[in-house]
């Protein structure tokens, strides 16, 4: 697997090609749109998923409000 980072966005991953084999990818999740969730935390609001031998583009969309749970530590 291959993973591209933003910069930009706290090195948040936009894109992650899964491979088949050491030079050949077998599909193509890339991120389109970003939303901040909490400070400096990014989450994947939109994307596409494609396949080299297919000419379909998959696309998701967050379609309600994004949010952070805070994690509760068991002690």
């Amino acid at each position: 697997m291959r993973v591209y980072f933003s910069v930009d966005h706290g090195y948040t991953p936009v894109k992650f090609e899964h491979m088949r084999g050491p030079n050949k990818v077998a599909a193509t999740v890339s991120v389109v749109s970003l939303e901040e969730v909490a400070e400096g935390v990014w989450f994947p609001a939109s994307g596409t998923i494609t396949k080299p031998d297919s000419d379909r583009v998959h696309a998701y969309q967050a379609i309600g409000p994004i949010r952070v749970c805070p994690r509760r530590i068991s002690t």
